[in-house]
């Protein structure tokens, strides 16, 4: 993705958009919404640039370009000799598809748009009840696809219930890409390139800012204060700087704290926040909380987890304020310790059986880390204190909750990585 004339990383969402394009072309009334999204500096407008430029040379499609600066916002052809003149954007998305086969004698319609959230929720609502119901109902307007990015997932419904939806969460750079990327630009890191890749979070806007610091500054690894420096500055410069530049210091700040928190509820924040944040923050109450959390959800740092029943910080973000956390945050550990405490307060809470687990589950991980003793893996002597921490509470702990439990460490890779054989075995005799 550094390189203007390559889109790393991007094949599967590629041959998405190939495919869907040539549906529309070949088969009659299909119009189709690709959603492109992720959090900031993940490349999302190099991909809808890359993509827009080459479609802009197939003469049998109508390229088109909606620009979402309010209150300017309106769509312009890119490679077709037609004019849109409706001032209102309903009515020019009315006019784009029916001039893909009126004016411009094209297969089909492709709209490429960045930033779309930009437009607002009543934007988007207004779109769909004005424009996008015609486009559907009438056939000469039956070839348009809209491929749009954003920084949380969109759902337009009258695409939704046909089908014709599709939602892609832009990934990181893997190890591999990244090191291809050192080596062509600064060689002599390339046996650095699995912490690079760990320090950017394989973002590749903090990729780009990390070899052109390398060019510069010439490191030298082998010293663990110039490591820090570097991780230091890539997450002032990217995540602070850039990811979170619109935010508050109060939404910086609890998203750095709960960034430790592989899981969190309300019950975790009000216990834990306070502990950390600086005095001003302090002292907040639940309904303080649930709209801090809802601004970070809604701008997708943070997430409701399904399968955690709770809400998480982004992974691929979380991966990135960990690696800072643990190298410049003296109180990192004691953010760990006191987690576990928190965890282990609410075991014998009057919450659900199955929340209970969760949380003894979230005490064991943190305390493996609060307690510093390093390799930080999970024993079986640690899983048999956490079900016994569930015993005091449950007094018999039946075997359908032994088996969520066994499940929960199977689906969870990262609880995977720390377990020791012991304790592989214990899971393995757990019923």
């Amino acid at each position: 993705m550094l390189d203007n004339k390559q889109l790393y990383n991007r094949e599967r969402e590629q041959q998405i958009v190939k495919e869907v394009v040539e549906q529309a072309k070949t088969t009659g009334a299909f119009q189709c919404f690709i959603n492109l999204f992720g959090l900031r500096g993940i490349g999302k407008s190099f991909t809808i640039r890359w993509l827009r430029d080459r479609y802009c040379q197939d003469e049998n499609i109508l390229v088109a370009q909606l620009d979402t600066e309010l209150p300017q916002a309106g769509i312009k052809s890119l490679n077709k000799d037609v004019s849109i003149t409706s001032i209102h954007l309903a009515g020019q998305f009315i006019e784009l598809a029916e001039l893909s086969r009126a004016k411009s004698h094209a297969e089909a319609t492709v709209l490429f748009t960045d930033d779309m959230d930009k437009l607002g929720r009543e934007t988007l609502y207004s779109l769909e009840q004005d424009a996008l119901r015609k486009v559907f109902e009438l056939p000469e307007l039956s070839h348009l696809v809209v491929i749009a990015s954003s920084q949380s997932r969109l759902e337009w419904m009258d695409f939704s219930v046909r089908r014709r939806q599709i939602s892609r969460k832009l990934s990181p750079f893997g190890e591999g890409t990244v090191k291809k990327e050192i080596q062509n630009s600064v060689p002599n890191y390339t046996s650095f390139a699995e912490r690079l890749c760990r320090i950017s979070g394989g973002f590749p806007l903090s990729v780009e800012q990390i070899i052109e610091y390398l060019k510069n500054e010439n490191p030298n690894f082998a010293d663990v204060i110039e490591e820090r420096k570097l991780v230091k500055r890539n997450f002032d410069r990217f995540v602070v700087g850039y990811i979170m530049r619109d935010y508050s210091p109060i939404k910086r700040q609890t998203l750095e704290t709960l960034a430790v928190l592989r899981r969190f509820d309300i019950a975790i924040m009000r216990a834990f926040l306070p502990v950390f944040l600086e005095k001003p923050y302090r002292g907040y109450s639940v309904a303080d909380y649930l709209g801090l959390v809802g601004e970070l959800t809604e701008a997708a740092l943070v997430q409701w987890r399904y399968d955690r029943r709770g809400y998480s910080i982004d992974e691929d973000l979380r991966s990135i304020v960990i690696e800072y956390l643990r190298a410049c945050d003296e109180k990192f550990r004691d953010k760990h310790a006191e987690a576990a405490r928190v965890n282990r307060d609410l075991i014998a809470g009057p919450e659900s059986a199955e929340s209970r687990i969760r949380y003894a589950i979230e005490w064991l991980y943190h305390n493996t880390y609060g307690q510093n003793k390093p390799p930080f893996c999970i024993t079986a002597d640690d899983l048999e204190e956490m079900i016994g921490s569930l015993h005091t509470v449950t007094h018999n702990l039946d075997i359908d909750r032994r088996v969520e439990i066994k499940e929960i460490f199977k689906e969870d890779l990262e609880l995977q990585s720390m377990l020791d054989d012991s304790a592989q075995q214990y899971l393995g005799n757990l019923t």
